[in-house]
């Protein structure tokens, strides 16, 4: 399975019908174009939220891409096991940080 197919069937199982509509108009691009994107959904009630749900879709993304490649190797395995431990230990759960 390949990176976009991950996100967008992660977004069609778990996310609003607009993130959705927005990465595969997003995705049809080939250079980003916002006002191509308000142009596209101009009839759309989320247009004027545009803004919000671009960087809501990025920082979501950026989530998904960290899952997808989360075994791909050691290194990020090992920064995600610091990341669980940190918090771990910020929270006191210092026997589930072992």
């Amino acid at each position: 399975m390949n990176e976009k197919i991950y996100v967008s069937h992660s977004l069609r199982e778990k996310e609003g019908k607009n993130h959705l509509k927005l990465f595969k108009a997003i995705e049809k691009q080939k250079t980003f174009n916002e006002a191509e994107l308000h142009e596209i959904f101009r009839k759309e009630k989320f247009v004027s939220r545009l803004a919000v749900l671009k960087q809501y879709l990025h920082e979501y993304i950026l989530k998904k891409l960290n899952s997808f490649h989360y075994h791909n190797s050691m290194e990020t395995t090992l920064h995600q096991f610091l990341l669980e431990t940190d918090i771990l230990i910020n929270r006191k759960l210092y026997a589930q940080a072992i």
